[in-house]
C-alpha cells in the first residue's frame, strides 16, 4: 500500500501537468487518479505539497483541486480564497518544468523518516 508520501509524489506530477493545461481537477478525480479508494484522506497527500509550496515560495499548486462547487476544500491556506482567479493565475503561468518533483524520493516506498533513519 503506498505511502502519503508517495501519493504526494505521484499528485505532483498529476497537478503540473494540470498546471500545464490551464484545467482543475476534482478531489475525487486525484484520489482515484492516485490509487485511493476514497478522497476524504487526500487531505494529507495534499497537505505534502500544500506545505512545500508554502516553504519554498511557490505558487499555491493544491489551488487545482477544488469541489463541486469549483472551490478548493477548507484544508486549502495557501492563498485567499477571495481571490482564487489571481492564484490559478499564478499556477498556471510558473514554468513547473523548472522544479524538480520534491518527493521523486518517495516514489520507491521510501519515506522522509527512512531516508533520515
Amino acid at each position: 500500500m503506498p505511502n502519503q508520501e508517495q501519493r504526494a509524489a505521484y499528485a505532483w506530477d498529476i497537478l503540473t501537468d494540470i498546471a500545464r493545461r490551464r484545467e482543475t481537477i476534482r478531489y475525487r478525480e486525484l484520489s482515484d487518479a492516485i490509487g485511493m479508494s476514497h478522497h476524504r484522506p487526500l487531505r494529507y497527500v495534499l497537505g505534502y505539497i500544500q506545505n512545500y509550496c508554502l516553504e519554498d515560495n511557490l505558487p499555491p499548486l493544491t489551488i487545482l483541486i477544488v469541489n463541486g462547487n469549483g472551490r478548493p476544500g477548507s484544508g486549502f491556506i495557501a492563498w485567499d480564497v477571495d481571490h482564487i482567479e489571481e492564484g490559478l493565475d499564478e499556477v498556471y503561468e510558473f514554468i513547473w518544468e523548472s522544479v524538480p518533483n520534491p518527493f521523486e524520493y518517495a516514489k520507491s516506498g521510501f519515506t522522509e523518516e527512512k531516508i533520515v533513519k
